[in-house]
């Protein structure tokens, strides 16, 4: 990638998607926060956090890390309630090994930094979240994505 302009912006979100679509766990996924409550078990991804990284970048170009929040949801009141945190905690497992085996994120990135070479590393964590009328367990995915290349830089 040659920098990181709105088609590589475009294309890097489309793959970050085309994760838990595939998967096909998921009955909705949606690339942005959603401002109510989605219907049955659904995924929302959003932009974190964008920014330089020095530990990857050269004397001509800047790498960039982006971090994404996959959300996972479902109600907090679906029955039985003893099967919510198993089978959303199963579903982020899933997504968790589906983004480490495509590392490149099919060639549009240098890596998902798995393991925190960026000091930012793939985790989940767990809440609850109110939507219009309902509440939401969830499941909050960080993904952060070194870009190599993302700026050049000039004298």
């Amino acid at each position: 990638m040659s920098g990181l302009d709105e088609a590589a912006v475009t294309a890097i979100f489309a793959a970050v998607q085309s994760v838990p679509m595939r998967l096909g766990i998921y009955d909705n996924v949606l690339t942005h926060e959603p401002k109510s409550a989605p219907s049955g078990w659904s995924v929302g991804m959003w932009i974190d956090y964008l920014g330089p990284l020095p530990r990857t970048s050269g004397l001509d170009y800047t790498s960039a890390l982006m971090a994404f929040i996959v959300r996972s949801y479902t109600s907090a009141l679906a029955q039985p309630l003893d099967d919510i945190d198993p089978r959303i905690t199963a579903a982020v497992s899933t997504m968790m090994a589906a983004y480490s085996a495509g590392f490149t994120l099919d060639g549009t990135v240098m890596a998902v930094d798995l393991l925190g070479m960026s000091g930012r590393r793939m985790e989940a964590r767990a809440g609850y979240v109110h939507l219009g009328q309902s509440w939401m367990r969830v499941v909050d995915l960080t993904l952060p994505i070194i870009v190599a290349g993302a700026w050049q830089q000039g004298a």
